[in-house]
C-alpha cells in the first residue's frame, strides 16, 4: 500500500516535470521604446532614413528628419504623452545598443531581458543612470531603446526614436550608445562591405542626434565593443548558479558561434579580435570634432585584461552577456572610467546653476574683501 503510494507520487512529479518542460518559453516582452523602433524600422526604409539624416545634417536644420515622420504619419504616442507630461523638471536617459544594454539574461527567467538591470539606464546602484541622478540631483527618466539582437545596421532607428521622443517634448539631455558585438565579423558573419556598412550606420545614427544635442543640449557617449574573443580564456569556467561550464551553455544556446565554436583556434580570434578594432577605430574616428560625444576605449580596455570574476560577471544561463554583477561593473567603468581614461563623471556633468545678479554682486564683493585681514 505504502510502496503503491510512493510510485504514485513519483509518476505525478514525473508527469508534472514533463509538462513543465513541455511548456513553451514565453516570448520576453519588448518595453515601449524598442517596440516604437522596431516598428520605424518597417514603416521607414533605410535609404529614407539615411537621406533625411544627411539633409538634416547639410542644412544644419531637423526640418528633414520632422518632414519624414509626417509622410509616414507618424503621431505622439500616447505612452510618450505620459512621460512628457510627467517629467517637470527632471531629465532623460536614452540608451541604445543591443541584448548587453538591454540586459538580456541578468533576469531570473532564462533569455529574458531586463532594463532595470542595464548598464545604462538601469536602476543598480552603479548604473549610469543612477549615477547621474545623484550627481546632478536631478529626476532622472529611462528611454531604453536598445533591441537584442540588432547591429549596428539597425542604430539608426534607435536614433532616429530618440530624436522623435526629443522632438515631442522629452527632455533627453544624455545618451549611451554600446553596439557591435552582433555584427558582422564579430558575432556574424563576415561579409566584404562589412567595415563600410558600419561606418555609414553610425554616422547617420549620428547625423540624427546631433540635432537632439542642438535642441536639448544633450551629450553622447559612445562605448567600445568588448574584446568578445576573451571569452575562449573562461571556457571551462562554470558561471555562479549553473552546473555547466561556458563550454557547454555556448553549444546548448548557440551565443556567438564565430567565438563560442573556435575558442581553440587562435587565428580565427585574432581576426575577429582586429575586426574589433576597426570597429572601434571607427567609433572613435566618427566622433572626433564633435563636443557633445565622447568615445571612451574603456569596455574593451577593461574585457582585454581580463574578467575580474568571470564566475560571477558572466549569465548563468549563457555564459556570454553579463550577469547582474557583470552589468554593475560596466556601469561602474562607464561612469568612472578605466586605467586612466576618463569616464562619464565630468563629461555628463550639468553646468552650475547661473547666480542671481544680485547674488553675483554679494560674491563678488565677498571676493574682494578676502584678502583683508
Amino acid at each position: 500500500m505504502q510502496r503503491a503510494f510512493f510510485t504514485l507520487i513519483l509518476a505525478a512529479a514525473l508527469l508534472s516535470a514533463a509538462v513543465a518542460r513541455a511548456q513553451p518559453v514565453p516570448a520576453p516582452q519588448y518595453n515601449d521604446e524598442q517596440t516604437w523602433a522596431l516598428e520605424l524600422s518597417k514603416e521607414i526604409s533605410p535609404g529614407e532614413l539615411s537621406g533625411a539624416a544627411f539633409s538634416a545634417e547639410s542644412t544644419g536644420t531637423p526640418d528633414p528628419l520632422t518632414a519624414l515622420a509626417l509622410q509616414h504619419n507618424i503621431a505622439e504616442p500616447d505612452w510618450l504623452k505620459a512621460r512628457v507630461a510627467a517629467q517637470r523638471a527632471g531629465t532623460t536617459l536614452a540608451a541604445m545598443g543591443d541584448s548587453i544594454t538591454a540586459g538580456m539574461a541578468s533576469c531570473s527567467f532564462p533569455y529574458y531581458y531586463c532594463p532595470d538591470n542595464s548598464w545604462s539606464t538601469g536602476s543598480l546602484p552603479t548604473s549610469v543612470r543612477t549615477e547621474l541622478a545623484a550627481q546632478s540631483g536631478k529626476d532622472v527618466g529611462s528611454f531604453l531603446v536598445a533591441v537584442p539582437g540588432v547591429t549596428m545596421s539597425f542604430i539608426p532607428y534607435e536614433a532616429y526614436a530618440v530624436f522623435l521622443a526629443s522632438f515631442f517634448g522629452l527632455n533627453v539631455q544624455r545618451m549611451t550608445l554600446f553596439i557591435g558585438h552582433n555584427d558582422p565579423g564579430v558575432c556574424g558573419a563576415a561579409t566584404a562591405t562589412q567595415t563600410q556598412d558600419f561606418g555609414d550606420s553610425y554616422a547617420s545614427a549620428l547625423r540624427i542626434l546631433a540635432h537632439v544635442a542642438s535642441k536639448r543640449s544633450a551629450r553622447l557617449y559612445v562605448a567600445s565593443i568588448t574584446e568578445v574573443p576573451v571569452l575562449a580564456r573562461y571556457a571551462d569556467v562554470i558561471p555562479n548558479g549553473s552546473q555547466k561550464t561556458c563550454r557547454v551553455l555556448w553549444k546548448e544556446n548557440n551565443r556567438c558561434g564565430p567565438v563560442t565554436q573556435h575558442v581553440d583556434d587562435p587565428a580565427a580570434l585574432a581576426k575577429i579580435s582586429a575586426q574589433i578594432a576597426t570597429y572601434d577605430g571607427l567609433l572613435d574616428g566618427l566622433a572626433q570634432g564633435k563636443s557633445w560625444v565622447s568615445y571612451q576605449d574603456i569596455f574593451n580596455a577593461n574585457s582585454r585584461r581580463g574578467l575580474s570574476d568571470p564566475a560571477t560577471e558572466l549569465s548563468r544561463f549563457d555564459c556570454f552577456h553579463p550577469s547582474v554583477a557583470g552589468q554593475g561593473t560596466l556601469g561602474r567603468l562607464a561612469w568612472q572610467g578605466f586605467d586612466g581614461a576618463p569616464g562619464l563623471a565630468d563629461f555628463f556633468r550639468f553646468p552650475a546653476p547661473a547666480l542671481s545678479p544680485s547674488l553675483a554682486a554679494e560674491m563678488d564683493g565677498w571676493t574682494a574683501d578676502a584678502p583683508r585681514p
